[in-house]
């Protein structure tokens, strides 16, 4: 991630520590004169960036979207490694210049020139303006931290939200580029000054200390920094991905050590008569291996030609993540193909090449020697086989399970009939409400400043001396109606009482027990130096995915003119109609912006799709790992069935059956595989246990349905590996086999 960057080594990214409730936080935004205080102060800074993403509505001719972007500093372009393609690099520095990615350019402008176009971009707060096309930058590289395809002069967000950029009670995220790295530490030691600037600005949001991370560690350590602007993976999902490349991988050398040692009995006469013309042992060892070290780079080469082709677009599809094979910068990449190339090669090769180059000329020549199927080592190994297939297949029934159980969890308010629709401009609401009421088929509507799964804030709230860091909701009178959240104490707002407009909240059960409330209905709170009575208290609710905890959470009430989003319940049976009668509405009133609609349900599709793959990811990788199995005990099987023909051949004669054939070649391996799944059951129910606390909040038990289905599966795909061997052999007329002799 972001090293691409020309500068990365000297660029810093400025984050907050704050104590909340005694848990010491590190959050990502700072103070918005932060950044041109330090540069103006400290020599040792180069340049500063400040950057706020935002959206707003973009129109060029009658096309019109909806598009996040960038305010930035006027040094954007300088400190970040983002190649200009085409016009000025030094647009920022002009209030109403916007530079925008190629693929905006083909977006918005097909194949003309985008140079000296004009935008218009407005926003919820009427803010309408006119900006020029100056500059067009590469596309964002996949490992970029920093995404954008909008960047607009930061000083534009005076007018775009009535910012004020010497507030420091506002909030942005720093960077800040130093002529040398070690120049930080000087910069550290005089942070104090910064920190109480910070504290007479916003008591109740107060900094212990600012940290500067390094650019290039900063997707590294992501998920423990919160609202953050890095992206990242978290350590258990890279963790998750190794185990199972390791499994893999110990799976297919296991079952290459094992059909290596077997099929060595095609070999002995050559490896007997080499001794006897004085080839040395080292020299066989060294035959082996080289031929192993062929096959084995035979195998790179194939499977990265199949990674390329199939499974990377398929992983990269189900996750929507740009990996790629970069061969051409990425030398980490040979070297971890180098590394598995000589880890396969020695470790898959080693056994067979000692094992048999340490036998007797003359025990080969007399054909005393015998090796393969019937061999403790080879059992073992086919055992681990077994054992690592059964956990694997194990894990992925149970994300199974437990991606459906996700679904049908309860989000502790009713979704479902939801539709969210952002209201472009405040003044809005009132005009697409009166237009919209009279449809039968809406059975509720309400507006709201935040909405579920869309926005929030945090208010710290204090009660008898300590401060607690809340979600806060801002809402109107009917949208705890309209979203049906469940009462368990008190009342709802009520548009009849006066003082709840500004003077009471609505808290759910987790508040109530951070502030050790059993009984918080009548109990005042100040927020903001402001004192608020709790009026309500709701049952538990989701607001996030079912992978964060329950927050505590509050609601407010704000005036009509500060709503966002107007949250509509539909009658059920009347959901694509009402859909198209709500954007028909929306286009005919306000024909200059797009119309912005979610079903509830879909706010977090892209959850569900995520646990969904990580799933069918698993199932793959468990189909794998039952195929690669099924591989070895097919030569296993196949080399033990041709050392005992003899002796099949034999009973035969004497009156043995098909079945007692079958029994009596089956019969160890059902033992061995029963034997692997009995000590694999514990196994995978402990690393599962331990792999879904870190992935899961709430999970599926684990029981014993899994592993009955896997056992079964299991059983029943060995049988039919060796079932046409078995029945072949037992079929074979014995005289074939006993006229040799």
């Amino acid at each position: 991630m972001d090293a691409f960057h020309e500068n990365i080594d000297n660029i810093f990214y400025i984050e907050i520590l704050i104590n909340r409730s005694g848990t010491e936080q590190i959050w990502g935004p700072t103070p918005v004169p932060l950044g041109p205080s330090l540069k103006s102060e400290y020599s040792q800074i180069k340049e500063f960036v400040r950057i706020r993403p935002r959206s707003g509505a973009f129109r060029y001719q009658d096309k019109v979207f909806e598009e996040p972007f960038l305010f930035v500093d006027e040094g954007f372009l300088d400190m970040f490694t983002f190649p200009v393609i085409m016009g000025n690099p030094n647009a920022l520095e002009n209030r109403n210049s916007v530079i925008i990615s190629d693929r905006y350019a083909k977006k918005y402008f097909s194949d003309e020139n985008p140079l000296g176009k004009r935008l218009t971009l407005s926003n919820r707060n009427q803010f309408r303006e006119q900006f020029i096309v100056e500059g067009v930058v590469e596309k964002n590289p996949g490992n970029s931290s920093i995404q954008f395809d909008i960047l607009i002069p930061y000083k534009v967000i005076q007018q775009w939200e009535g910012r004020d950029l010497n507030n420091w009670a506002d909030w942005t995220h720093t960077f800040i580029q130093v002529e040398d790295p070690r120049d930080i530490d000087v910069i550290r030691k005089g942070m104090d000054k910064y920190i109480e600037f910070q504290k007479r600005a916003n008591k109740t949001w107060s900094v212990g200390a600012f940290i500067f991370e390094p650019f290039s560690k900063l997707s590294k350590n992501t998920e423990y920094v919160t609202n953050d602007i890095g992206i990242g993976t978290a350590s258990e999902e890279k963790f998750t991905l190794a185990i199972i490349g390791i499994f893999l991988m110990l799976l297919a050398c296991f079952n290459y050590v094992n059909i290596g040692i077997v099929t060595a009995t095609r070999r002995l006469n050559e490896i007997g008569i080499r001794k006897v013309l004085g080839s040395t042992r080292t020299r066989l060892m060294l035959q082996f291996l080289s031929e192993n070290f062929l096959l084995c780079l035979i195998a790179v080469i194939v499977g990265v030609i199949f990674a390329e082709v199939l499974l990377l677009p398929a992983f990269n599809g189900m996750f929507d993540i740009p990996l790629k094979m970069d061969f051409q910068h990425n030398f980490g990449l040979w070297i971890f193909l180098a590394a598995t190339l000589l880890f396969t090669s020695i470790g898959s090769g080693s056994y067979p090449a000692f094992y048999v180059s340490r036998f007797r000329p003359v025990d080969i020549l007399r054909r005393t020697q015998q090796i393969g199927g019937g061999s403790k080592f080879t059992k073992v190994l086919l055992a681990f086989q077994f054992m690592l297939t059964f956990i694997l297949l194990g894990s992925a029934f149970i994300f199974l399970e437990n991606s459906q159980y996700q679904k049908g969890l309860d989000w502790g308010y009713n979704q479902e009939q939801i539709v969210n629709i952002e209201l472009e401009g405040k003044k809005h609401f009132e005009v697409y409400r009166n237009a919209i009421a009279q449809n039968p088929s809406i059975l509720s509507l309400a507006g709201s400043q935040d909405h579920l799964g869309r926005s929030s804030d945090i208010d710290v709230v204090a009660y008898k001396g300590k401060e607690y860091e809340i979600r806060r909701y801002v809402v109107g009178y009917n949208y705890l109606n309209t979203m049906q959240f469940r009462l368990r104490e008190g009342r709802l707002f009520d548009q009849t009482m006066a003082g709840d407009i500004d003077r009471s909240i609505i808290v759910n059960e987790k508040l109530a027990r951070s502030l050790g409330l059993q009984k918080p209905v009548g109990t005042h709170v100040k927020i903001e130096d402001r004192e608020y009575l709790i009026i309500g208290l709701v049952e538990d609710f989701h607001d996030q995915p079912f992978g964060d905890p329950i927050e505590p959470i509050l609601f407010r009430l704000c005036e009509t003119d500060e709503f966002d989003y107007i949250s509509v319940r539909l009658k059920a049976g009347q959901i694509n109609n009402t859909m198209d009668f709500l954007k028909g509405t929306w286009v005919s009133l306000f024909h200059d912006q797009p119309f912005e609609g979610i079903f509830q349900e879909d706010i977090w599709v892209s959850y569900f799709r995520f646990q969904d793959n990580i799933a069918k990811m698993q199932s793959f990788v468990g189909m794998i790992a039952l195929v690669i199995s099924c591989m070895g005990l097919f030569g296993l099987i196949s080399i033990s069935i041709v050392k005992r023909m003899k002796e099949i051949s034999i009973r035969k004669v004497h009156g043995a059956s098909v079945a007692d054939i079958a029994r009596l070649l089956n019969k160890d391996l059902i033992r061995l595989l029963i034997i692997s799944i009995i000590i694999a059951t514990p196994v995978c129910y402990y690393l599962m246990n331990q792999l879904l606390n870190l992935i899961y909040r709430y999970r599926v038990p684990i029981t014993l349905v899994p592993f009955v289905v896997i056992c079964i599966t299991m059983v029943f795909s060995s049988l039919l590996t060796i079932g046409f061997q078995v029945y072949r052999a037992a079929k074979s007329n014995p005289v074939d086999m006993l006229r040799v002799e």
